[in-house]
């Protein structure tokens, strides 16, 4: 039974380096894939569980926190064409307030849903001209007046009446009741950010 540092490879190229516990990968190590996927970080009973960098073989990496093998909590996930996403996952989707930019560098920052916008967000174009609006499952549903984005973040109006004219009105209003009324990132946006680089720096991962 494996116990302590340790490499096993298999018959299809497969590598593993790092640390077991009775038999089974715990702590830090490096698996290789035979496709060439490779992932670098924390592990608990042979999932990927913990901070941890995650290529894939198409160029796609996601650097943040796992657990029992998917994405949750925070990370950045890049893209080969240059977008990326840096915020909050839940259950391997976008969940909570979350940055994404496009290859263009166009930028939205705001409240995700189940993998897509919904809530409150700022559209960032290219030249840094922002406009504030309210979305619904991954779609814009319009812009808000500067008189509507003085009451929200004055507290004077319930973000819940600006899906009054929308058929699913109740569920998006259940869906964003569990985020803070805000268009800018919460407090814990920049906790998790800090905790991951300081994760990095601890395990020594290889972002190359």
């Amino acid at each position: 039974m494996q116990h302590g540092i340790g490499e096993e490879r298999w018959p299809d190229g497969s590598i593993f380096k790092g640390c077991y516990r009775e038999g089974k990968k715990n702590g830090v190590g490096k698996y290789i894939w035979a496709d060439g996927a490779c992932y670098e970080g924390e592990w608990e009973d042979n999932e990927i569980a913990g901070y941890g960098f995650y290529q894939w073989a198409d160029g796609r990496k996601y650097i943040g926190h796992w657990r029992s093998n998917i994405m949750d909590e925070f990370g950045i996930y890049t893209w080969q064409d240059g977008r990326m996403y840096e915020g909050f996952y839940k259950e391997d989707k976008k969940h909570g307030f979350g940055v994404y930019t496009w290859s263009d560098l166009k930028r939205y920052a705001g409240w995700w849903s189940n993998g897509k916008q919904h809530g409150l967000g700022v559209f960032i174009s290219r030249d840094g001209k922002r406009k504030l609006g309210i979305w619904e499952d991954g779609r814009k549903l319009r812009w808000l007046t500067n008189i509507e984005i003085n009451q929200i973040e004055n507290g004077q109006l319930e973000v819940e009446t600006l899906y009054e004219s929308s058929p699913n009105r109740d569920e998006s209003c259940m869906r964003i009741s569990e985020f803070p009324v805000q268009f800018g990132p919460p407090l814990a946006f920049q906790i998790a950010r800090q905790r991951l680089i300081n994760k990095v720096e601890e395990l020594h991962i290889d972002l190359t």
